[in-house]
Parts: C-alpha cells; sequence; structure tokens
C-alpha cells in the first residue's frame, strides 16, 4: 500500500505493523531479552507529546530498568488516565520487523495489551482525562534537574537564537534561577512557525515573507515553551512555540486522531 492513495482514515484503521515509519526510527527501540509470548508486566504508560515523521507519536509502556516496548504508534484515547502511571498489564510481545520482514516497522518488540489496570498505590486522575495529560511543567534549571519524566515543556524568556538548517534552531533560555541552552530544537510544528519567523528576520534583516495566519507576534525577551525530552543524558527539543501552552500546537491535535483498538476490562 502506497502512503500516497491512502487516506488519513485509511492509515488510522491499519495494524500498526502496517504503517511505514522513517528509517532513524528504526532500532529504537528494542528489548532483546523479551521473548514473544503472553504474560504479565509493569511499567509506566508514557506517551510523547509532539508526533515525528509519517505521524509517529508513540505509545509505551516503560519497564523500571528503562527499556520500552510499543504499544501503539499513536496515542490511545483509553489509556489517557494511565498516562505516566504505573500499571499492570496483561498482553502479548510481538516484533513484526521479524514477523513481516517485507514491511517497514519499528524494529523492536510491540506489546498487545488485553487488560490494564493501575498498579497498587497509584492514584487515580480526577477527573479521568478525555485527552493526553499535558508533560510536567519546568521553568527553572532546579525544577528540570529534578524531573524524571520522559517528556516535559520548559516555559522562558527567549534570551537569543540561532539557526542550524530550515528545521532546528540553538535556542536558549532565561528560566527563573539562570540561563538554559538547548541545542538543536526541532522547528517544523505549526506552533513552531513564530520563532523560525524570528530567527529569519533576525539573521536577515532583508528577508521578506508573509506571516503565516498560525503565526503570532514574537520577539527576544517574550515568553515560549519547549516540550523537551532527553537523550544520553541531555535535554533536547523537539517542538518550541510562543507562550506558556501545554503542546505547542502539535500533541492535542494529534491525539484527537488516535483511535483505541483495545477495550479495558471493567
Amino acid at each position: 500500500m502506497s502512503k500516497d492513495s491512502s487516506s488519513p482514515d485509511e492509515i488510522m484503521s491499519l495494524p500498526i505493523s502496517d504503517l511505514l515509519i522513517p528509517d532513524d526510527l528504526l532500532g529504537r527501540y528494542s528489548s532483546p531479552g523479551m521473548k514473544n509470548a503472553q504474560g504479565e508486566y509493569s511499567g509506566r504508560i508514557v506517551t510523547s507529546p509532539v508526533s515525528g515523521g509519517k505521524g509517529l507519536q508513540e505509545c509505551t509502556l516503560v519497564f523500571d530498568d528503562g527499556e520500552s516496548v510499543l504499544i501503539s504508534y499513536r496515542p490511545v484515547p483509553a489509556y489517557f488516565e494511565f498516562e505516566r502511571k504505573r500499571v499492570l498489564v496483561r498482553g502479548e510481545m510481538h516484533n513484526p520487523a521479524r514477523a513481516h520482514p517485507n514491511r517497514q516497522a519499528v524494529m523492536g518488540w510491540h506489546l498487545d495489551i488485553t487488560e490494564i489496570r493501575l498498579a497498587d498505590g497509584e492514584v487515580p486522575y480526577d477527573p479521568t482525562p478525555t485527552s493526553l495529560p499535558p508533560p510536567q511543567r519546568v521553568d527553572s534549571l532546579a525544577a528540570l534537574s529534578a524531573c524524571s519524566d520522559q517528556y516535559f515543556r520548559i516555559v522562558g524568556r527567549l534570551v537569543s537564537g540561532t539557526s542550524k538548517g530550515p528545521h532546528r534552531a540553538n535556542l536558549q533560555l532565561e528560566l527563573s534561577d539562570g540561563l538554559l541552552l538547548i541545542p538543536s530544537v526541532t522547528l517544523v510544528h505549526p506552533g513552531s512557525f513564530s520563532v523560525r519567523s524570528l530567527l529569519m528576520r533576525s539573521e536577515n534583516s532583508d528577508a521578506v515573507r508573509t506571516p503565516r495566519p498560525e503565526e503570532n507576534a514574537l520577539d527576544f525577551g517574550d515568553t515560549i515553551t519547549i516540550i523537551g525530552t532527553r537523550f544520553s543524558g541531555k535535554v533536547s527539543g523537539m517542538s518550541a512555540c510562543p507562550g506558556d501552552v501545554e503542546f505547542c500546537g502539535c500533541g492535542l491535535q494529534a491525539a484527537a486522531r488516535g483511535q483505541s483498538k483495545k477495550s479495558i476490562p471493567s
């Protein structure tokens, strides 16, 4: 099936192994100690707040040792109430890249969940979320250092920035207790267009372009939000946009498209 001949609804109805995934994501999920068998597992449900190449916005089960297995290539609305919570699940591990070598899929183990519940001691959300809960907000170096979540949103004043090609930039923020330089922040989502426009103006005073309708006026010294994560212990920016916001215009819309294929036993 070619990507161009499929509608979004058709793509969302496909098994996850039928979705085409960018080459740079292959091998990202690998748990060699897993076995292809049914079993019971515990960990935390973690969903990416930002969609990536070809719409990949993975929902994963993250174990205590940091290993993870894929649950879905899209956010699962039925699992929003478990987001970042420790859960006990029953399901079957499988590896679509091995089972279907002629199809492109994220390499590593995937988990089809048949039962799920909160682990003992976990406090449920009140009220139950109807959309993907936003990442934890941090506005200081101390809070960022203390944050153990895989994803977070950094809120601060934009002090400076330099472009690194058309879709990335080094951005420096002033937080409540110091300066933070975040290298190679991705600027491809609609919420990031204002940041790209500001950098274009600052680096080329002769640049003339018509602002997109979704762009907000932005200048150095204004507050922005960067959706971040960590790779090898270093902070990486997944998206940036003006203001103190929850998703930079790329999380809620993508989550609303997520389709749940699992019913949660009562």
